[in-house]
Formats: C-alpha cells, structure tokens, sequence
C-alpha cells in the first residue's frame, strides 16, 4: 500500500534557490506533497507597489488556498515576511523558519521605525508557530530574545543535497578560478571583490572570475569590471539551475562571499562540498563554518587589500589545500545532509500533525 502524501502550503519567494531547495527537499527525502504560494517579485517600482499590494491581501488569498488545498501543516519562509502571513491564516499548525538576523535587523538604510516594525511582525509570527526553525545559534538566540521558548526552536540547517552537489576534487591548480554565487544587491560587496581581483591580477596571479546570479548593482558591476578593464577575467552568468550550478563549482577552486550579514549561507555549504577553497567575510554565522586560515579564509568587512592578499596567498599555497578540502566536505556531510536533515524535519512535523 502506497503512504499517502503529507500536504504542506509553502510560503516563500519560490523564485530564490534557498526556498527550491528546500521545498526540493521536502518532497525528494520527506516525502511531503509541497503545494507554494508568493508574493510578486519586486521587479522595479510597479513590481514592488503590486508587492506590497498582494502583502496586504494576502491572509485572504492564503486562507482561500487552505480552504483548497487542505494542508496539515503551512511553513512560513522568513518571519516577517511570510511567516507573519502564515501567522495570519487561520491554521493550527505554523512552521516557520528565520532566514538569517536581516529577519529582524536590515541590513542596509536601517530605521528605528522598520525595526520596531519588525520586531512587532516577528513576535506577532513566533507566538502563533508550533515549529520554529533556526539554522543555526546564532540564529536561535535573536528567536529566544523575542520570546520564543526553547521547545518551539529545531536548531538544524535544512541541509543541501549532497547526491547532487558531489564533484571529483581537483589534484592541482592551473589558475584561480573563483566563483561568487550570490545575488548581486549592495549587502554581498561585489565590488570588493572585483577590487580585490584587480590588485591579485596586478600582483601576478593568474584569475577567472565567475559571478553567478541576478540582481539591482548589476549594471554598476559591468561598468566597474569595464573601468578596471578586466573584463576578460570575469564573466556574469545570471541565474542558473543547480545542475548547471554544481557545473560551474565543479571548475572552481575558489569560493568567495563577502556580506554584511548572513545566515548560514547555503552558498558556502555547496561550495565546501564541492571542494572549493572558502573566502568569506569575517562575520559570526561564517565563523560556525570557517577557521580562519585553518580550512578557510575569513576577512575583514571591505577590506580589499587583505582579500588581495589571499588570493596570493591561496595560488602560492595552490597545491597544499587537498586535506583540508576533504574535510570540509566531511564536515558538510556530517552536519548538512538534506537526507538526513529533512528526516528529522518529518519526524517533527509529524508529532505537530498528531498534537491536539
């Protein structure tokens, strides 16, 4: 007899890889029917006022689908987004999850007011879940200080997909070749990193910049790469599926990510597991992850001339990282298995289903 399918209601940006692999994840190792509902992507000034538009309706919109789909359970991606949408529906049973403290704090042009008002959403968000998920301590800590108590908190990362982002590691380096996969919006220093690429290429080391995704400091970009007229060093792919993602990573050895804030970057796992050298700002959710100079590079916030500087250090050091690549991934396995994370996931949200 075939088990009948758990239905789940997603809310999230499904556009964004962190709520397709998730939902990916649920369905390939849980074994849950995912039925996703979003918000209009903010596409310039009338795709952000339909946004809004659509915010204000949505508890509507959302009690209509469950009225449709029936669910056991709605996930809420982000606490004051959606899941203080899905705090609004009506359900018993709310799953949330906190993507990382810009939840709560923005990284950028931050005010008293927003923050309040954030506060107020995400308290509002914690009080109606059952489950709240938290990647990571960090994490955790900013839920426990807006009052959600402990046994409501699954610290646990949503994994990644390890049968998919599996590459051979490279035995040598010919050139860096180094790849950025973050979304290209003012708080992911891009242009510290295409600085940086300009001074190692000066110093001599041979680079290939991959810059993967989409996003509003793309024009500025091209012109920056333009200006420093190294623009057959770099290349701007867009956005790309995961299969074409593990392509790409599969032909770097170096990953770079320099944000202001973060959770636990998904983007930094994949890359760990698909041996790359990791480069990341020196921030506390990356220091979970990366030992300075131990299995990875953590560096000062802008600090151009440093992560120049490591680029040199990496290509002289080019043929020693072999131990330390594989442990990595290791680490990755040990503690971010979608199999086995998405296992543990199930399990809770079946006690949730079977609660009075």
């Amino acid at each position: 007899m075939v088990e009948e399918k758990i239905r789940i209601l997603f809310l999230g940006d499904t556009q964004h890889p962190n709520s397709q692999n998730w939902i990916s994840g649920l369905e390939k190792y849980g074994n849950f029917s995912v039925t996703s509902w979003s918000l209009p992507w903010p596409s310039g000034i009338p795709g952000k006022i339909k946004r809004v538009g659509t915010f204000l309706l949505a508890p509507v919109i959302v009690r209509k689908l469950i009225k449709k789909e029936k669910p056991a359970i709605v996930i809420g991606y982000r606490l004051t987004s959606y899941g203080f949408i899905a705090a609004l529906s009506g359900h018993k049973k709310i799953v949330l999850a906190a993507q990382a403290n810009s939840d709560i704090y923005s990284p950028l042009n931050i005010t008293i007011v927003s923050t309040w008002l954030k506060k107020l959403l995400a308290t509002y968000a914690i009080k109606k879940a059952a489950i709240i998920h938290a990647w990571s301590e960090i994490m955790a800590a900013n839920i426990y200080a807006l009052g959600a108590p402990p046994g409501k908190v699954l610290v646990m990362h949503r994994g990644i997909d390890l049968e998919l982002f599996t590459v051979p590691k490279q035995t040598s380096i010919h050139k860096l070749n180094i790849i950025v996969t973050r979304a290209l919006f003012p708080e992911y220093k891009h242009d510290v990193i295409i600085h940086a690429v300009k001074k190692a290429i000066d110093k001599g080391v041979p680079v290939e910049l991959k810059i993967i995704g989409t996003g509003v400091e793309e024009s500025s970009l091209r012109k920056l790469i333009a200006n420093l007229n190294i623009e057959s060093q770099v290349k701007f792919y867009g956005r790309i599926n995961n299969e074409n993602l593990v392509n790409e990573l599969k032909e770097s050895n170096v990953y770079v990510s320099m944000p202001i804030t973060e959770g636990v970057s998904a983007s930094l796992i994949e890359a760990m597991a698909c041996f790359c050298i990791p480069v990341v700002s020196d921030i506390p959710p990356n220091r979970l992850w990366i030992d300075d100079k131990g299995n990875g590079y953590l560096i000062p916030l802008d600090d151009v001339e440093t992560l120049a500087s490591t680029f040199l250090e990496i290509w002289n050091k080019k043929d020693s990282f072999g131990k330390i690549l594989e442990e990595n991934r290791k680490l990755v396995e040990r503690k971010c298995s979608q199999r086995t994370n998405i296992s543990e996931f199930r399990k809770q949200y079946f006690n949730l289903i079977n609660t009075n």
